[in-house]
């Protein structure tokens, strides 16, 4: 048990992040190369549920899923910022 911790910490301090352009890179290889995100994340060094989200997201955009594109969630964010701070908020 004690040890599996130690691996797991041992991950996470391994992980690293990806500039803009590589995070583009990353989710067109999960589109292009059929591989299964978890392996690709652990090629790449990143997390899996973190390129999976990656990917969701990238879905959204193109139209194949539903949900807030992320301008939609730009805008989203802009706005709640706009609120808190005129002091309307709850």
């Amino acid at each position: 048990m004690e040890q599996r911790e130690e691996q797991r910490g041992a991950a996470r301090q391994s992980r690293r992040r990806l500039s803009a352009e590589s995070k583009r890179d990353a989710v067109n290889l999960v589109r292009t190369s059929g591989k299964p995100i978890a392996r690709l994340a652990r090629e790449l060094g990143v997390g899996d549920s973190t390129l999976g989200n990656r990917v969701r997201q990238d879905q959204i955009d193109r139209g194949e899923r539903e949900g807030l594109s992320s301008d939609e969630r730009g805008e989203l964010s802009e706005l709640r910022r706009e609120n808190a701070w005129s002091g309307d908020g709850p």
